[in-house]
Formats: structure tokens, sequence, C-alpha cells
């Protein structure tokens, strides 16, 4: 029991110690404040020229086409938010500053589970900031256009409860990676390569497309958020979205770890 305590204290401590940097690191804020303006000004963006790459006025698109528009802006803070979290990770790197972390937390799993809940909170809290202001931002854009102002009903709530997943989901999984191969630029090419996957598997047979649909982040977010619908290629299982999301959490979170106690530091 006392070896319990002592591990939540270790924890407590070291999460301490990664929510303090994250709090005193400038760039950080910045960056937090980036994403919450990129997302508002991009529901702006693609809600005013949806003439343009739609073909269609704002008025001519259903109530859920322009609820679904107007999210198009937290995929520009979920961007922003990955940078982000790979730099809290590679400045490490880059400033050896991960050897006084390891040190200081002999347990190397804790120094990993540190960061990953920081990283966790912080992006949490700016996606579901992000999605609220970019919700807002795009509905006031469709109602100066002149266009019906879709009612927030019970299925627009459920989809932005989905689309809050995204940010957390993509920087935790950032963060994993970033430990996996020390590098900040590859960790942002392969998560980038990840979530665009859902279309480059596009050019594969039909039937190897559409099981690929079943294991990639984009299609469960897509099917938890309401934005596929049955018969769509990328709906799958919503109980099946959930279980995507969390293998792809779960585990390069445990490969983080062991790559992490084997490193050489």
């Amino acid at each position: 029991m006392s070896n319990v305590v002592t591990g939540r204290a270790a924890l407590s401590s070291a999460i301490s110690g990664e929510w303090a940097k994250a709090r005193t690191w400038p760039v950080g804020r910045i960056i937090v404040i980036l994403a919450i303006v990129g997302a508002i000004l991009g529901s702006v963006a693609f809600e005013a020229t949806v003439p343009l790459t739609m073909g269609k006025s704002l008025a001519q698109l259903t109530d859920r086409q322009r609820v679904e528009v107007s999210l198009l802006g937290v995929d520009v803070a979920n961007i922003v938010c990955l940078v982000a979290a790979i730099l809290f990770v590679s400045n490490e790197n880059s400033s050896n500053l991960v050897q006084v972390t390891a040190r200081l937390t002999p347990v190397r799993k804790r120094v990993v589970m540190a960061k990953l809940l920081v990283v966790l909170a912080i992006s949490a809290v700016v996606s579901v900031v992000a999605t609220v202001l970019a919700h807002a931002a795009g509905m006031i854009t469709v109602a100066l256009a002149g266009a019906p102002v879709p009612a927030l009903t019970g299925r627009t709530v459920l989809t932005l409860l989905a689309v809050m997943l995204m940010i957390p989901v993509h920087a935790v999984l950032a963060v994993a990676i970033a430990y996996q191969t020390r590098s900040g630029l590859i960790a942002f090419l392969l998560v980038f390569l990840i979530m665009c996957l859902p279309s480059l598997v596009g050019v594969l047979p039909a039937a190897v497309d559409r099981a690929a649909q079943f294991v990639l982040i984009t299609p469960a977010l897509h099917t938890m958020s309401g934005i596929a619908t049955p018969g769509e290629k990328d709906f799958t299982n919503p109980l099946a979205a959930v279980g995507v999301l969390l293998a792809w959490t779960a585990i390069p979170i445990s490969i983080a770890i062991v790559a992490f106690r084997r490193r050489d530091i």
C-alpha cells in the first residue's frame, strides 16, 4: 500500500513539474492563442468561401452542412496544437533538459505519463474553447450572409462534443511519437500522415479502402460526431470508433514509455 501511495505522490510531483514548465513557457502561451484565433478565423474563412469551394451559397446548404463547415476551423487549431505538443517534448531534447528530468524522476514511466497528462489537460481546454468559438464564429458569418442559422439541436451538441476529441487525441499521439522518434519534425510528419491516411487509402482497391476506415482516427471521429452517416465510406460503428481512438492513444503511449525507458540518457 505504501508503494502505491509513494508512486502516486511521485507522479503528482512529476505532473506539477511538467505543469510548471508549460505555465512558464512563453512560446506555449503564444501558440495557444494562435490556435484559438486560428479556429475562429478559419471558421469565418471557410463559411465565407463556400460559394467558391462548394459552388453554392450558404443559403443553399443544409443546416447540417453549415454546422460542419463552421467546425473546419477546429482543424486549423488542431495543426497549431500539434506543433505546440511536439515542441513541448523536442525542446527538452535539444536543450538536454530531459537529462535533468530523468535524473529527478528515476522511474522514467512517470516522466512520460506526466508530460502526456499535462498535454492532454491543456489540449482538452484549448479544444473546448476553440470548438465553441469556431462554431459561434461560423454561425455569425452565416447570419451576416443572410442565410438561416441552424438551431442548436441535440445532434449539433453531440457533434461539437465529438469534435472536441480531435485536438487532445492528436496532441497525445504527437507527444508519444516525439518520445519514440526523438525528432519534432518526424513526429509532426507522421501525425500529419496519419491524419491524411483516410484520403490516401482512397487510391487502393475499394475493399481495402473500406476496411482501412475502421482502423483510422479521422473516420472514427467523423462517425462519433455524426459528420459521417450510415452508407458513407468513412462511417464505421460508433462503439468500434471509441475503440479505435483508445487504441490510437494507448498503443503509442505504451511504445513511448518503453522507448524512453530504454533510452540512453
